[in-house]
């Protein structure tokens, strides 16, 4: 029992805590953090401040046949929208209401409805929808209460069970959530990869720059270190992630805010597993890039060449989410592990690709991701210990493994 070693005693986890650690420290992070957690609030809440809350009032004339308030409601339920009923005194003072626009819709002791304006046949408008709606459901209340219903017997006539509706394909509304959910997921996961890429390119060439990989390695290996290096950053990525998602809900229900209602929750899985698999596929390549060089500057200029194939992607994308077909080439991207995170998920989220054509793209880029982890720890192993100019790719595959 004496030889063996916790779990947290191990390499791999010193150093991905080791790596934790360094970043939580940094004012950077947080700032960060802060930036992007203050922007999904913005993006959350200011649509809803600018924005009216989409309510139609109603006015009831208090002498208005007694149905008159339940047909109103029926009517608010079965169109959807959000009303707001008031009562007036009289008739009077309902066309009052509705001409100073404090109500869109009366309806007068008489029975008979007030607007302000002539409704068209081709008027969709919250205050069209609502007055057709109201007319149909006062005339089968009124219906129903002279065929001699009381108003028991009116609700169990009206409140029986619609037949079963069965929909071959999704509505307008639906298939707008879906193409806002594809948007926003194209939009963050490439601005995640190219921050935690950048995190690890970086943080690669800041560890040789000043030498401290030299330490490092005394006392574990070099896949060692890359791998708690990938998992500790991926650790601290996650947490960012979160930080930046948990915002956006708690700003969403703080404020009333209906972004919630428009977004596909159904696809969030999906939008979370290929950022994953993207993030393990770049950030092999950013490190393996990072070892070759020996300043951050020089880091920095490699990043754009990585990001590139992410980069097309993301910009055919935008067409690809409002488009009826896709083309060709973009199928091709989503089977390629450097775009597939990005192109499959677009397809996926949007309904242009099904279950199985997700999954076997993900096997696709689990073995690119196989084959690029292992690419980037012999270029690790082969250029970390090298300082200078900019080791080439071939010294750095000669290169004696530090492993052995």
């Amino acid at each position: 029992m004496s030889g063996e070693r916790g779990w947290t005693d191990r390499p791999v986890a010193l150093v991905a805590s080791r790596e934790i650690r360094e970043r939580l420290r940094k004012k950077s992070f947080w700032w960060i953090l802060l930036l992007s957690a203050m922007a999904i609030a913005a993006v959350v809440v200011v649509p809803k401040l600018l924005a009216d809350d989409g309510r139609t009032k109603v006015a009831v004339v208090g002498g208005a046949p007694a149905f008159a308030k339940a047909a109103v409601t029926a009517a608010a339920d079965g169109t959807d929208l959000k009303v707001t009923g008031f009562v007036a005194g009289n008739d009077a003072a309902a066309r009052s209401w509705v001409r100073s626009d404090r109500v869109q819709l009366a309806v007068l002791s008489d029975g008979s409805l007030v607007v302000l304006h002539t409704i068209a046949d081709a008027d969709s408008g919250a205050t069209a929808q609502l007055a057709r709606a109201v007319r149909e459901s006062l005339r089968v209340q009124g219906g129903l209460a002279a065929a001699g219903l009381d108003p028991k017997q009116s609700a169990a006539a009206l409140g029986a069970a619609p037949p079963e509706l069965r929909v071959l394909e999704p509505s307008d509304e639906e298939q707008a959530g879906r193409q806002g959910t594809a948007l926003v997921a194209n939009i963050l996961l490439f601005i995640l990869l190219q921050i935690y890429g950048t995190w690890v390119l970086t943080g690669v060439t800041e560890e040789k720059s000043s030498r401290v990989v030299e330490v490092l390695l005394s006392s574990v290996k070099p896949r060692e270190l890359l791998t708690g290096k990938l998992i500790g950053i991926g650790l601290v990525a996650l947490l960012h992630g979160s930080a930046i998602a948990l915002t956006g809900v708690i700003a969403g229900y703080a404020t009333g805010a209906s972004f919630l209602d428009q977004v596909d929750l159904a696809s969030v899985p999906a939008a979370v597993v290929w950022l994953m698999l993207g993030y393990a596929f770049y950030c092999c390549a950013n490190a393996a890039a990072g070892s070759t060089v020996s300043r951050v500057e020089d880091a920095q200029s490699m990043a754009f060449p990585i990001l590139l194939p992410v980069l097309i992607t993301y910009i055919v994308g935008f067409s690809v989410v409002f488009s009826d077909t896709v083309p060709t080439f973009y199928w091709v991207l989503a089977y390629l592990p450097p775009t597939a995170p990005v192109a499959m998920a677009v397809l996926q989220i949007s309904g242009k690709a099904t279950l199985w054509e997700g999954l076997l793209s993900m096997a696709i880029t689990v073995v690119g991701i196989v084959g690029m982890a292992r690419l980037a720890a012999r270029i690790y192993e082969g250029s970390i210990l090298r300082s200078g100019s900019r080791v080439p790719l071939r010294q750095a595959f000669r290169s004696t493994s530090l492993d052995s």
